[in-house]
């Protein structure tokens, strides 16, 4: 199994100014100023803010310029986390190189040459060798004109069959997006060639050679494509940022995000974020700098102060893909639209026509049921449903259903007499569980609900709205079923109001007429509640 050499981040060099050597023939005097004079020549793009805060920022970020770099010569270098490469067998494993596409030929020459120079490869005579690739890069288009960019990877398919996994767990993206979303003020910091940050270890650095029409290299830093290269990096971002991450400061590999609720907020912040980076000698590619935005795409999302929807990109994935016209299509459907199954009211019971095509021995039919379900789903995406954050200094409400086919719960909060949505769940019934009698459906639609919602239900009071009495009948059992009797136990580690709605009244209820209606229309659901009395009326599905 892979291994993870650690040590006290104290020991990490942090040269003086005074401190003189040489790196590249360069000294650390003139890698300073080369560092300071690229920052002055960024546009970092804060014409929103007023003379005083632009001019406090442009201050912040030359204070700071030594975590900035446009080059590799000056990319940042640590050890804080030492990657070891252990193969299941020493045997040699060399491939041939992959010829160059003309049109990619003058690149890959420049991109050796500088990574020769700045010291992050050098020549090689491994019995390890490994061909490379180069991928075209997304040209901006707005500028037709440009050369054409590409990116050098090396295939290290062959030895990664035979690398030791290195296992960590990355964070969930929901759970990073609604920690940071609600915020005014944020910020993307990207790290510049995030991997080549990395130091390798002498014995590792044969075993990852590269071949290619300019001769045989090795790397001295982690490369990308390789196994556990993602690991390790994930592994030293953790330890950089470890105990500052929460509602201000989240990350997803080289991806950090900054939120603050004040600009004073943000600088403190941001220094914090700056000087963990310096400490560890890590460096920000400052041409990808997105610096106090009221709003910004993150992972996926758009994040504000009302909370977190899916990107423009994401949606126009959805609504624009085509019926699909054979399983795999389906598959990739589903697989896009789980990525915002959150935001879906219903989400399981309006897929599940779609769900049905995906399994085992059914023959491909497009049924009317599937054409609506396509429709409804892409007609919600299309509408960028936003959801709140969870704000712990206000009251919370669950309120939950179930169907013949399918249960789900919406999690919401009160503000100023008005409820807004957080989440969404929802998941379809075995078949065992649409065997079930109503009452007991419901109650499974109340006990999984909070198993979902655990994280934000747990230590809190809260409020359950239900269409149904299943916790007052089995109660009142002297027998209960021995599953109930679980579900029961479970639910009584939680407090909360239970609050009987009849059917007609229960905005869940309604809201799920409306999706077999095929006329649903959830936006931005505000559920309002004057007087504290819910009723039909006070239902508003923003538009």
């Amino acid at each position: 199994m892979g291994k993870l050499s650690t040590f006290d981040v104290n020991d990490i060099m942090s040269p003086s100014e005074s401190e003189i050597y040489q790196i590249n023939n360069l000294n650390l005097n003139e890698i300073h100023k080369m560092r300071s004079d690229e920052l002055l020549k960024s546009d970092f793009k804060l014409d929103h803010l007023n003379d005083k805060d632009k001019k406090d920022m442009q201050d912040l970020l030359l204070k700071n310029y030594k975590v900035f770099s446009k080059s590799y010569k000056t990319l940042g270098e640590t050890s804080a986390v030492i990657p070891e490469f252990s193969l299941l067998h020493n045997f040699p494993l060399q491939t041939k190189p992959y010829s160059i596409p003309l049109m990619a030929k003058k690149y890959a020459q420049q991109e050796i040459n500088n990574l020769l120079e700045a010291g992050i490869i050098e020549p090689s005579s491994s019995s390890y060798c490994f061909p490379v690739i180069f991928i075209k890069k997304k040209q901006n288009p707005n500028d037709s004109n440009s050369e054409p960019k590409f990116r050098m990877v090396v295939d290290y398919r062959l030895l990664n069959s035979i690398t030791e996994t290195f296992k960590i767990c990355l964070p969930k993206i929901s759970e990073i997006i609604k920690n940071i979303a609600g915020r005014k003020i944020y910020c993307v910091l990207d790290l510049k060639s995030a991997f080549f940050q990395i130091k390798l270890r002498d014995e590792d650095k044969r075993k990852l050679a590269f071949c290619t029409e300019m001769g045989n290299f090795q790397p001295t830093r982690l490369p990308f494509g390789s196994k556990n290269s993602t690991s390790y990096f994930h592994t030293l971002i953790s330890k950089c940022l470890n105990g500052i991450t929460g509602k201000n400061v989240q990350f997803f590999l080289d991806d950090i995000i900054i939120a603050a609720d004040s600009l004073c907020e943000f600088k403190v912040t941001l220094q914090t974020v700056f000087d963990r980076l310096t400490k560890f000698n890590l460096t920000l590619d400052p041409a990808k700098l997105q610096l106090c935005k009221p709003e910004i795409t993150y992972l996926g999302f758009d994040l504000n102060a009302n909370g977190f929807s899916p990107s423009e990109q994401n949606v126009n994935k959805v609504t624009n893909f085509p019926r699909p016209k054979n399983l795999k299509q389906v598959q990739m459907f589903l697989g896009m639209l789980n990525y915002f199954r959150g935001l879906i009211y219903d989400y399981a019971g309006i897929v599940e026509p779609l769900v049905k095509l995906t399994k085992k021995n059914t023959p491909f039919v497009w049924s009317v049921e599937c054409e609506n379900a396509f429709n409804t789903v892409q007609e919600i995406i299309l509408k960028k449903p936003t959801l709140k954050n969870f704000d712990p200094n206000l009251p919370i409400s669950l309120i939950t259903d179930a169907s013949k086919i399918a249960i789900c719960g919406i999690l919401l909060q009160k503000k100023d007499n008005v409820f807004y949505p957080l989440e969404f769940f929802s998941r379809k019934l075995t078949p065992a569980e649409c065997k079930y009698p109503s009452i007991r459906r419901e109650l499974l639609a109340i006990y999984a609900s909070v198993r979902h919602f655990h994280d934000q239900l747990l230590g809190e009071k809260f409020e359950l709205l239900t269409d149904a009495k299943p916790l007052t009948e089995y109660q009142s059992l002297d027998k209960k079923p021995e599953i109930v009797a679980r579900w029961l136990l479970y639910l009584g580690t939680f407090s909360f109001t239970p609050t009987h709605i009849p059917g007609s009244l229960n905005p869940a209820d309604f809201l799920s007429r409306v999706v077999e209606e095929n006329s649903l229309n959830v936006n931005n659901i505000t559920l309002f509640q004057p007087n504290d009395k819910l009723s039909m009326q006070n239902i508003s599905i923003e538009q």
